[in-house]
C-alpha cells in the first residue's frame, strides 16, 4: 500500500503510521524522512508536491 489511491491532500497521519505499522519498505513512491521539512528558518517555502516538479 503505497497511498497512491489518494491525493497529497487527502494522507492523513494515520495513513503514515499504518504504512509504518505495516513495515513498508522505501521504494519508488515512498521515501521516509527523519525530519519534517519547513522547521528552520533557512526553509523558503518552496516543497514539491511532486516527484517530478
Amino acid at each position: 500500500m503505497a497511498l497512491l489511491h489518494l491525493s497529497l491532500d487527502d494522507i492523513r497521519e494515520d495513513d503514515l503510521r499504518a504504512l509504518i505499522g505495516n513495515g513498508a519498505r522505501e521504494s519508488l513512491y515512498i521515501d521516509y524522512k527523519r525530519q519534517i521539512y519547513g522547521r528552520n528558518d533557512a526553509y523558503d517555502g518552496y516543497l514539491p508536491r511532486h516527484p517530478n516538479a
